[in-house]
Protein backbone atom coordinates (compact mmCIF):
# COMPACT_ATOMS: atom_id res chain seq x y z
CA UNK A 1 0.00 0.00 0.00
CA UNK A 2 1.10 3.44 -0.97
CA UNK A 3 1.19 6.53 0.72
CA UNK A 4 -0.02 10.06 -0.34
CA UNK A 5 1.52 13.12 1.91
CA UNK A 6 1.78 16.84 1.49
CA UNK A 7 5.02 17.98 -0.21
CA UNK A 8 5.19 21.66 -0.14
CA UNK A 9 2.66 24.27 0.27
CA UNK A 10 4.20 27.40 -0.85
CA UNK A 11 2.69 31.28 -1.42
CA UNK A 12 4.46 33.35 -3.63
CA UNK A 13 3.69 37.04 -4.74
CA UNK A 14 0.96 36.36 -7.51
CA UNK A 15 -0.14 32.50 -6.80
CA UNK A 16 -0.13 29.62 -4.28
CA UNK A 17 1.06 26.38 -4.98
CA UNK A 18 0.42 22.88 -3.52
CA UNK A 19 2.24 19.73 -4.20
CA UNK A 20 1.11 16.36 -3.26
CA UNK A 21 3.26 13.28 -3.60
CA UNK A 22 2.61 9.37 -3.64
CA UNK A 23 4.82 6.62 -3.22
CA UNK A 24 3.42 3.96 -5.47
CA UNK A 25 4.88 2.94 -8.67
CA UNK A 26 4.46 6.19 -10.42
CA UNK A 27 3.35 6.82 -14.12
CA UNK A 28 5.26 6.81 -17.05
CA UNK A 29 6.71 9.51 -18.64
CA UNK A 30 4.49 8.87 -21.96
CA UNK A 31 1.23 8.82 -20.15
CA UNK A 32 1.67 11.86 -17.92
CA UNK A 33 -0.22 14.42 -19.30
CA UNK A 34 -3.37 11.85 -20.55
CA UNK A 35 -3.71 11.33 -16.87
CA UNK A 36 -6.07 14.28 -16.88
CA UNK A 37 -8.18 12.81 -20.18
CA UNK A 38 -11.94 11.82 -19.14
CA UNK A 39 -12.13 8.16 -18.64
CA UNK A 40 -8.54 7.87 -18.25
CA UNK A 41 -7.47 5.00 -16.57
CA UNK A 42 -4.23 3.56 -15.52
CA UNK A 43 -3.06 -0.11 -15.40
CA UNK A 44 -3.87 -1.09 -12.25
CA UNK A 45 -6.69 1.74 -11.70
CA UNK A 46 -10.05 0.94 -10.28
CA UNK A 47 -11.41 4.71 -10.61
CA UNK A 48 -13.51 5.87 -13.10
CA UNK A 49 -11.32 8.20 -14.69
CA UNK A 50 -12.65 11.47 -14.03
CA UNK A 51 -10.82 12.83 -10.46
CA UNK A 52 -8.19 14.26 -12.46
CA UNK A 53 -10.25 15.54 -15.31
CA UNK A 54 -12.79 17.55 -12.99
CA UNK A 55 -9.50 18.67 -10.63
CA UNK A 56 -7.49 20.43 -13.49
CA UNK A 57 -10.88 21.82 -15.34
CA UNK A 58 -11.62 23.66 -11.59
CA UNK A 59 -7.59 24.74 -11.46
CA UNK A 60 -8.16 26.10 -14.89
CA UNK A 61 -11.85 27.84 -14.11
CA UNK A 62 -10.06 29.60 -11.21
CA UNK A 63 -7.13 30.61 -13.80
CA UNK A 64 -4.85 28.10 -12.35
CA UNK A 65 -3.00 24.88 -13.43
CA UNK A 66 -3.04 21.27 -12.02
CA UNK A 67 0.26 19.03 -13.78
CA UNK A 68 1.84 16.02 -12.65
CA UNK A 69 5.62 14.48 -13.11
CA UNK A 70 6.89 11.46 -12.00
CA UNK A 71 10.07 11.13 -9.12
CA UNK A 72 13.68 10.74 -11.15
CA UNK A 73 13.69 7.25 -10.23
CA UNK A 74 10.55 6.30 -12.12
CA UNK A 75 8.62 5.98 -9.40
CA UNK A 76 6.01 7.89 -7.53
CA UNK A 77 3.91 10.70 -8.93
CA UNK A 78 4.25 14.57 -7.96
CA UNK A 79 0.49 16.67 -8.47
CA UNK A 80 1.08 20.42 -8.04
CA UNK A 81 -1.77 22.64 -7.90
CA UNK A 82 -1.29 26.47 -8.67
CA UNK A 83 -3.76 28.76 -7.80
CA UNK A 84 -3.52 32.64 -8.64
CA UNK A 85 -3.94 35.17 -5.54
CA UNK A 86 -6.55 37.74 -6.34
CA UNK A 87 -6.61 41.41 -4.64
Amino acid sequence: MGFVRVRRVEELADHVSVSVTDTGVGIPSAELESVFDRFHRGGSSDGSGLGLTVARSLALAHGGTLTATVGSDGTGTTLELRLPIRA
